[in-house]
């Protein structure tokens, strides 16, 4: 089966894309200021040549970053001084979230997704197709609806999920696009410096639109409002496959499907296979390193099984780099084998991503050290790095998810009504800034009291029935 089940807890909202019965995506939205997709009129702070970057403004904790190439016009000898000013007032768009010590990363070359369009600034008002449609009739059936629709000053790019819309549900996504680019165009010129001016996708809608092309049996939601706003806004998704789980009765979605397994799984380093060996993922700044090992049996076996345990974490790597959300340069130390065997590994791993993934990649192949080289586009941090901090501490968004399970089994097995949880001061004080008691009440019908404890380990909980 293929499913997207939802989690949401209040403002944070957790998502998990499965195909075939396994969990392949986690995705998080944790209820941060700025997201990515976000537009905001910014005031340039700082303009740096011998970094070719600006320092923007955008009314956020800290001043967002934005490099040359990432400026509409910034391609070329220029400096970015010959661009930018101290002052200077622009359209910038989140390319990157915040993270940590680290201001947000911008981009001036603004777009806006729908279902099955995109709008993006381009003086040329060009046209363009998703090289996912590869069928001769789509594409000419696709570009005849593109032109005959796209009036505005800006390009388009048609989705690949708009080969399975009819033109009615198109000129529909079209029409709410052209009123989103309207009235960004009407607040560039405007709106006064920093201020929010588009608030981006809906985390919800965006997993449900980046995933659905591939053909979906079930959505599971535990929020009426979820639901119904991709029932209204997303074209050709059939209320039949959504589904509505009661939480009130202790129902937890992320039960389902072993969604809550493959959480706990991707914030581990070691992951192992069920031929016996493991795979040992290590992230750096610069890198995504993943280490194979094989099991003791296979280590001394013959080449056609030391070929298969290759083949196996192959598909696991590839499966933990989507579940966790690894990007950028990442490297795959296989065990030994033949140049027949490294072929298949390349051809397998490139397989997968062209199936599951809706990134850019590249893969590069085999290392002269024998190392599998590949690169995927970034977006958002890791699921470890949300979850886990420096020091192997489970960040309090981890921890609510296993309150959330341990809850949810109070609500369905037991008649208790008033609980206390306590944990480490962090978490409580993070638990009081969401306002948890109130989601805790009207989600499940519980009473319950946050205490802090101070000999309870941080990223730790205990429930106490009172």
């Amino acid at each position: 089966m293929n499913a997207i089940v939802f989690n949401t807890i209040g403002h944070i909202k957790r998502a998990a894309v499965i195909f075939d019965d396994i969990v392949y995506k986690l995705e998080l939205s944790d209820g941060s200021s700025e997201k990515i997709g976000e537009i905001y009129m910014g005031r340039v702070a700082k303009v740096l040549d011998s970094l070719q970057a600006a320092f923007v403004d955008i009314g956020a904790d800290k001043n967002g970053y934005l490099q040359k190439e990432d400026l509409k016009g910034g391609y070329g000898k220029n400096k970015i001084s010959d661009l930018l000013k101290v002052g200077d007032e622009i359209a910038v768009q989140i390319k990157k979230e915040a993270f940590e010590d680290k201001g947000p990363k911008l981009t001036t070359k603004i777009s806006l997704q729908g279902d099955g369009l995109v709008f993006y600034d381009d003086d040329k008002n060009r046209i363009a197709i998703s090289n996912k449609v590869n069928n001769p009739k789509s594409i000419r059936r696709l570009k005849e609806l593109a032109y005959s629709m796209h009036k505005r000053d800006c390009g388009m790019i048609i989705r690949t999920h708009a080969e399975a819309l009819p033109y009615e549900d198109l000129k529909k996504d079209y029409d709410a696009l052209e009123a989103k680019w309207e009235d960004i165009c009407a607040q560039k010129i405007y709106a006064r410096a920093p201020k929010r001016i588009y608030g981006g996708k809906d985390f919800v809608l965006e997993t449900v639109i980046n995933n659905s092309y591939r053909g979906i049996d079930k959505i599971v939601f535990d929020c009426k409002d979820d639901m119904e706003s991709v029932l209204s806004v997303c074209a050709g998704i059939d209320s039949n496959i959504c589904e509505l789980q009661d939480i009130s009765e202790g129902q937890y979605t992320f039960s389902l499907f072993s969604v809550e397994k493959a959480m706990e799984a991707s914030v581990k380093k070691k992951v192992w296979l069920k031929s016996g060996g493991n795979i040992v993922i290590e992230e750096t700044e610069a890198l995504t390193s993943i280490d194979v090992n094989s099991a003791k049996s296979a280590a001394k076996a013959h080449r056609g099984v030391a070929s298969a345990a290759n083949m196996e974490a192959a598909m696991e790597s590839a499966r933990q780099i989507l579940l966790r959300n690894l990007s950028g340069m990442i490297l795959i130390d296989f065990i030994d084998m033949d140049r027949k065997s490294r072929e298949e590994i390349r051809s397998a791993i490139e397989t997968f991503f062209i199936k599951y993934d809706n990134r850019k990649f590249d893969i590069y192949g085999f290392t002269r050290a024998g190392l599998f080289e590949m690169a995927r586009e970034k977006k958002g941090i890791s699921i470890r790095k949300s979850h886990i901090g420096e020091e192997i501490i489970e960040k309090p968004v981890y921890t609510l998810g296993k309150i959330e399970r341990e809850l949810a089994k109070i609500k369905s097995q037991t008649s208790m009504i008033k609980l206390e949880i306590e944990t480490d001061s962090f978490t409580a004080l993070w638990l009081e800034k969401r306002k948890y008691k109130s989601i805790v009440l009207e989600r499940y019908g519980l009473s319950i009291d946050i205490k802090k404890n101070k000999q309870i380990k941080p990223g730790k909980f205990e429930i106490i029935y009172v």
